[in-house]
């Protein structure tokens, strides 16, 4: 028998932001020379019921002149989409493998008041675990002392069959590098881990904030059917200088309306070192408040 309390998808968004704002700070640099690698990691499980988005664990193999794997190494940290390398020396890099890894509970439960339930329930593992169709697409050049990108990266899960666990198969391994998930990545950084002797490195980032695709259902509760929601806000930012706050929607950057994480992306390149309004929900007292609008000054493109 067991108890379990339901949790509403709009609390569980910001736990990420609580857990975004509150990361410890990475490693010292163990080498004058090391480097820190980041990657934008999207991960889709796909199935009968739908398709969802998950981080994963990833492991990067270090190439060796002969093109063989010379050592393996493990992620740091995540942060939702982003995966964290540091202390990486400087030389030629690929995926070798990541790993999607989900406990969940089912079974009866019927509800007895104050958001609680009882009943009986079971916690099956579903991991899935892909490795060298990934990796043949994969390789990446890390300099020295820098902080690298190392691109966007996509991988789609398709359930193949039902049971415990369930199999799957990878769909379209992907990776690319772009400006936008760059720069997403490099905002985060800054937000997350702004005294990194590494982030240090980078410029003021053009907004200071790590946002992500707006739900379905949170475009009922913002009231919106347009914009990215903000996970979290770096201190010092242009956005945290006009009172933006985590879980705030951002739906219009100047002339720009934001349907997604692409259109943001172009609002950020056309404003960045300018002046522009921007419209957003605030939400505040566990509500989304009317759509508010400020001037904000962009730094200037990182």
């Amino acid at each position: 028998m067991v108890f379990t309390r339901s949790y509403s998808p709009v609390a569980a968004t910001f736990a990420v932001s609580i857990a975004l704002a509150g990361c410890q700070t990475l490693p010292t640099p163990t080498a004058p020379d090391s480097a820190m690698g980041v990657l934008s990691m999207t991960l889709t499980l796909s199935g009968a019921l739908g398709s969802s988005e998950f981080p994963a664990q990833v492991v990067l193999g270090k190439v060796d002149a002969a093109g063989g794997v010379e050592k393996e190494v493990k992620q740091s940290s995540a942060y939702g989409k982003h995966v964290v390398f540091a202390n990486l020396e400087p030389g030629k890099y690929k995926v070798l493998r990541a790993v999607y890894s989900q406990r969940s509970s089912a079974g009866p439960m019927a509800p007895v008041g104050g958001g609680f339930a009882v009943g009986i329930s079971y916690s099956p593992t579903y991991t899935a675990e892909f490795g060298p169709e990934v990796a043949q697409r994969t390789s990446f050049e890390v300099p020295a002392a820098a902080v690298t990108y190392l691109g966007d990266f996509s991988v789609t899960l398709r359930m193949t069959a039902f049971g415990f666990p369930p199999k799957y198969e990878v769909g379209q391994p992907a990776r690319k590098l772009t400006e936008g998930g760059k720069r997403r990545a490099y905002e985060m950084l800054k937000v997350v881990h702004p005294d990194s002797p590494w982030v240090l490195k980078l410029k003021p980032p053009v907004f200071g904030v790590v946002v992500d695709e707006l739900t379905a259902q949170l475009r009922l509760i913002a009231g919106s059917d347009k914009g990215v929601l903000v996970l979290a806000v770096g201190g010092d930012s242009p956005a945290s200088a006009v009172g933006i706050r985590g879980g705030a929607v951002v739906t219009q950057i100047g002339d720009k309306l934001i349907a997604n994480l692409q259109s943001f992306d172009e609002a950020l390149d056309q404003y960045a070192g300018k002046t522009a309004a921007v419209r957003y929900f605030p939400y505040e007292g566990g509500q989304y408040e009317g759509e508010r609008t400020v001037e904000v000054r962009f730094n200037e493109r990182m």
